[in-house]
């Protein structure tokens, strides 16, 4: 049976690293509550941030990845896109996407995308770049339907910002990535008809257009986090058992047919969290009984990069889903063909999308090749708490007014980078590609 889903994932990660232990002696030395900072460190679990340098921002980053993805062996030609779309928070135009933007971008750096292709942007906090991935999928399914063969790439990228001394200021993180999507694809088979979804209007984390930083009430978002995913996840296994995608083992439960479970994570510790408290609702497990399931799904082994890397927010899922496939691989080899994974996407505001893939046979050939260990941590370049109080003052929202204080000091855009050239007088963005 023809299916459609994941081909190849590509990612930027700024290269300016912050230590967090660092940030927060700053920050109490400055006179904020010590024991309040070390309470929110602990627990995010996160270790280091990456923040986005001064020429960057989040069409430089989306094209940065999308030029990874499409430069690799094996990869169409970026004139056969059909549909290019964009999921992000921190759109830059209220008219003109992210995507056309990019597509603009990756020409003047040798890659032609278009001039048929669907371009477009998504938005819904984090899951936005789910939609995106669904929407591009979809589309070419339907396609395939009526005789027309084409492939998309669904990206995502964002950057943000919370105001200093806060316990969010500890969640920050920057960058973007981006995803093939094929029909027989050759990483993961998404099951696209079949999508739990949950959604209501709340307040736990939004930017105005008119504010630079975003507004989060944290305990609240987490509250709302876990109440999305037990909607989602619900109205998932009911459909999916309603079409009998998956059955449920004889005297076992729903979550036995999956092998991995992979969760948005804006910091380290909240997903093992939030699957502790599904558990314990859907199924009445205790502590012990609900982190020996959590085990058996290898949750923990798609974090580890989050704590290195802070919150890539519409990329945060699939760089956990990177991770755990590079690190099952190395331990299973070709037994982890046919695994099953189920995917939860959070979105603040806020929605929910829960689904299912399965692992593609000959995946091994596209996850050796992924590069997101390296992506990680061979770009970072560690930086003082000068230069990062430096780089929060750029303004990549209104100017880059800011930025010229880097140029006058001789920073340099390393050779080959996109970069934001300049934000004209009439508000249009205005972006180069060094050679």
């Amino acid at each position: 049976m023809t299916c459609f889903g994941i081909s190849d994932l590509a990612f930027h990660v700024p290269a300016p690293t912050v230590d967090l232990p660092a940030l927060v002696a700053r920050r109490v030395a400055e006179g904020e509550p010590e024991a309040r900072l070390a309470r929110a460190l602990e627990y995010t679990g996160q270790l280091q941030m990456h923040v986005a340098d001064w020429y960057e921002d989040t069409v430089t980053m989306v094209a940065e990845a999308t030029r990874t993805l499409l430069s690799r062996p094996g990869a169409p030609a970026p004139s056969r896109i059909r549909h290019f779309a964009c999921g992000t928070e921190t759109a830059k135009d209220a008219s003109k996407p992210v995507s056309a933007y990019v597509q603009g971008l990756v020409d003047v750096g040798g890659q032609a995308i278009g001039p048929h292709t669907a371009s477009y942007e998504v938005k819904h906090a984090c899951a936005s770049g789910t939609y995106a991935l669904l929407g591009v999928a979809n589309a070419l399914a339907v396609e395939a339907r009526a005789g027309r063969r084409g492939v998309g790439v669904a990206a995502m990228g964002d950057i943000a910002s919370y105001p200093r001394g806060s316990t969010a200021e500890l969640t920050q993180g920057a960058g973007a990535v981006a995803v093939l999507v094929e029909e027989e694809p050759r990483l993961l088979a998404l099951d696209l008809g079949v999508t739990g979804v949950y959604g209501e209007s709340v307040d736990d984390f939004f930017r105005a257009l008119t504010n630079r930083h975003a507004s989060v009430r944290g305990r609240y978002s987490v509250d709302c986090y876990l109440r999305a995913l037990h909607g989602a996840y619900t109205d998932y296994k009911h459909l999916a058992l309603e079409v009998g995608l998956v059955r449920r083992p004889p005297g076992g439960h729903f979550l036995d047919t999956f092998d991995y479970a992979v969760l948005h994570a804006p910091f380290q510790t909240l997903p093992g969290r939030a699957l502790k408290n599904l558990l314990a609702e859907t199924r009445g497990l205790r502590a012990a009984e609900a982190e020996a399931e959590i085990a058996r799904l290898h949750v923990a082994a798609g974090l580890e990069l989050v704590r290195r890397t802070g919150n890539l927010y519409t990329g945060s899922l699939y760089l956990c889903l990177a991770d755990l496939m590079v690190r099952e691989h190395e331990r299973l080899g070709v037994g982890l063909e046919g695994k099953r994974v189920l995917l939860a996407s959070y979105g603040s505001g806020n929605t929910m999308i829960v689904l299912g893939g399965t692992v593609r046979p000959g995946a091994g050939e596209v996850i050796r090749r992924l590069g997101v260990r390296e992506a990680v941590l061979g770009r970072g370049r560690p930086i003082d708490l000068d230069e990062y109080e430096d780089l929060m003052r750029v303004d990549k929202f209104s100017g880059p007014e800011h930025a010229a204080r880097f140029r006058r000091r001789g920073a340099a855009i390393p050779a080959g980078s996109y970069y934001l050239e300049r934000i004209r007088s009439d508000g249009y963005r205005v972006y180069g590609a060094r050679p």
